[in-house]
């Protein structure tokens, strides 16, 4: 499961393993919703976390300066993932919705 490899990558020196399976995670989520829609806005929006991330010059290297922090939200949204999943096969879209309203909020304060 990808929860149990984003564990092992919490407060990792190298956090692309961590990014590449936290996007899997997402992406997995959005193609079984079957939403054509939503899955074509969701590949706009990893384009922009690419840029993001791995394109601007000032978000590498700030790892260590970061890293008690980083530690800490990484392991906040790998409970918030299993979590959502646990709503997910139990089909409690209230659960589910409030989990990604709350993800998606803390992204945003990030």
């Amino acid at each position: 499961r990808i929860c149990d490899r984003l564990e092992k990558e919490v407060g990792s020196e190298d956090s692309s393993k961590w990014i590449d399976l936290d996007r899997k995670f997402h992406s997995g989520i959005v193609k079984a919703s079957g939403n054509e829609r939503f899955i074509k806005d969701f590949r706009h929006i990893i384009m922009e976390d690419h840029f993001a991330l791995y394109l601007m010059p000032e978000i590498e290297g700030k790892r260590d300066r970061f890293s008690k922090r980083i530690i800490r939200n990484e392991r906040r949204v790998l409970r918030d993932h299993r979590a959502l999943i646990r709503a997910i096969e139990k089909r409690d879209v209230r659960r589910a919705v409030r989990i990604t309203r709350k993800e998606l909020t803390f992204s945003l304060d990030v």
